[in-house]
């Protein structure tokens, strides 16, 4: 009897108004308004009520709970705006961020700067990384100044020739932020972006602020980037000797500036650490060829052609001895009539490259080279070049080239582990057989073809060839379907699979979806088994994937 009072009591206290105890359902009840139909006629005919006391007292009754509802809801939003600032408050206090270790911060704050967010040509805008960290609190403040890997990217462009006083003004401040930048990276190696600007006048600053204290901490460079104008940057010359933990160069002149008396230099020369070079143009500038391991070359935009510009290329790749890792772009620029000339001429040059990548252009030809086609260069490279070390080949662009590749693996006789043509054309069942035959330490191929696979490319994957093979990738090209049968494809999976004690293939990489039921049960039974099978959708393409042979 206790407890049910004890419910009543609570339930009554609940349907009260927590200010005025009034009950909530009771006053929701007693007011009706006048009835719908009375309404209705008196509004027609203009007429008055016959109860009209009784209305008013009601009226009164509405108006004094609407003032009280509304007194009410008033409180209730100062209470909410109240209540709001508060758990605002403490948000912000009891965030999680606030109670991370250094450590943590250390990493968010080095993952947010390697991400290269305004970075490209500027690294000294206080607006963007890392100077903006220091702005937030005096803890991230503290955390961005103690950690030096944050401020090691240096992006400076250099103009010369400029003498207004704006213009010194923001020099100045500009070379304060970059002492500031080298304070705060003590002694951790730099990667610095230097871009020299179009000189404007003919008196040039012979000692740029900035160049000058960039040039300074030569001896802490790690990597460098020079684009632009190279008459911007001569007093890189006092590096000259310098440079002893330089490992990464990329040079990058605007195409007229390539030339110019300014780009002949020799400060690379003496760079012990320098093992990688990436070129964006030709450069006259003296370079350690013979200590360089990696080695890219591709020209940003079509760049005018020059009949000299295979002769360049040959010259250095003759220079390259030791290198390992060599990536080349043949852009519209390069002519197939001057790169046949100069490969018979050069004769074979040997390499130690043991990954090669080549790609070509599809842009318009020049007159130097009609056909317009870049990638039409790439057999005319492999045809003047001995790889007897070669273990990873990838050329991302159409290929045609299969007789010129077949004598470049017969007179290297490397181990060519990995093959990558997403892109070949004219590759009949039967030339597929003799480039499988000719590379039986195969262990990876990717290949896509042109005009679509037909069940004799299938099937010569179940002849004895590539036995070491362990992942097979079939491309999809986006205009071309393959027409090989599923029961084709799934067969020669199986043949492989059962070959042997343990089978080597392990990966499958497939242009379209296995879609006949016995070949889909099949296949099911190998991916139980262990082999991993990947099924492109007809519906989808997935051509933006590439793979990284020097990762």
């Amino acid at each position: 009897m206790t407890s049910q009072r004890v419910n009543s009591s609570t339930s009554l206290d609940s349907r009260c108004c927590a200010t005025c105890k009034a009950d909530v359902e009771i006053s929701r009840n007693t007011i009706h308004g006048a009835p719908d139909d009375l309404y209705n006629n008196l509004i027609r005919n203009n007429g008055y009520p016959d109860e009209a006391d009784v209305y008013k007292k009601e009226w009164e009754a509405a108006k004094i709970r609407l003032d009280r509802l509304k007194a009410t809801i008033f409180l209730l939003q100062a209470e909410r705006r109240r209540l709001e600032g508060i758990a605002g408050k403490y948000r912000q206090i009891l965030h999680p961020v606030r109670k991370a270790p250094v450590e943590v911060l250390q990493h968010l704050f080095t993952f947010c700067v390697d991400g290269g967010v305004g970075q490209e040509e500027n690294s000294l805008v206080p607006s963007q990384m890392p100077w903006v960290l220091g702005q937030i609190s005096r803890n991230w403040r503290n955390v961005a100044l103690s950690t030096p890997h944050l401020w090691d990217k240096v992006s400076l462009e250099i103009r010369q020739g400029t003498s207004d006083i704006t213009s010194g003004q923001s020099i100045s401040a500009d070379a304060h932020r970059l002492s500031l930048q080298l304070h705060h990276s003590q002694n951790v190696p730099l990667i610095v972006s230097l871009s020299g600007g179009q000189i404007t006048s003919e008196i040039l600053i012979n000692v740029h602020p900035l160049l000058f204290l960039i040039c300074a901490c030569s001896r802490r460079w790690k990597s460098l980037h020079l684009k632009g104008d190279p008459q911007s940057l001569r007093r890189l010359s006092s590096t000259r000797g310098l440079l002893p933990q330089l490992e990464k160069l990329i040079i990058g002149w605007n195409e007229w500036n390539v030339n110019q008396p300014g780009d002949a230099t020799d400060y690379f020369e003496f760079a012990p650490r320098l093992k990688s070079i990436c070129l964006h143009t030709f450069t006259s500038q003296t370079l350690p060829w013979r200590q360089i391991q990696h080695f890219d070359f591709k020209r940003p935009r079509p760049w005018p052609g020059s009949p000299t510009d295979s002769d360049k290329l040959w010259a250095m790749i003759k220079e390259l001895a030791r290198v390992k890792f060599c990536d080349i772009y043949f852009d519209s620029g390069f002519s197939i009539n001057h790169m046949r000339s100069t490969t018979s001429v050069s004769g074979k040059i040997e390499t130690y490259i043991t990954a090669l990548t080549l790609s070509g252009s599809y842009h318009a030809g020049s007159t130097n080279n009609p056909g317009g086609r870049g990638d039409a260069v790439i057999p005319l490279f492999l045809e003047g070049i001995s790889t007897p070390r070669l273990s990873h080949l990838q050329i991302t662009s159409s290929f045609a080239g299969w007789s010129e590749l077949l004598s470049l693996l017969k007179r290297s006789n490397c181990k060519l582990a990995v093959l990558m043509i997403p892109e070949a054309r004219s590759l009949s069942p039967e030339i597929l057989n003799r480039v499988l035959s000719a590379v039986p330490d195969l262990k990876i191929l990717e290949i896509g073809f042109l005009g679509g696979a037909g069940n004799g490319h299938i099937s010569a994957f179940s002849a004895p060839v590539v036995p070491n093979l362990e992942s097979l990738t079939i491309v999809q090209v986006p205009i071309d379907n393959s027409s090989y049968d599923d029961s084709v494809m799934v067969d020669m999976l199986v043949h492989r699979w059962n070959r042997g004690a343990s089978p080597s293939l392990r990966f499958v990489s497939l242009d379209h979806r296995i879609n006949d039921e016995l070949s889909r049960e099949k296949l099911d039974t190998l991916i139980a088994q262990g082999m991993t099978v990947v099924e492109q959708d007809d519906r989808e393409l997935d051509g933006d994937s590439e793979v990284d042979l020097f990762s």
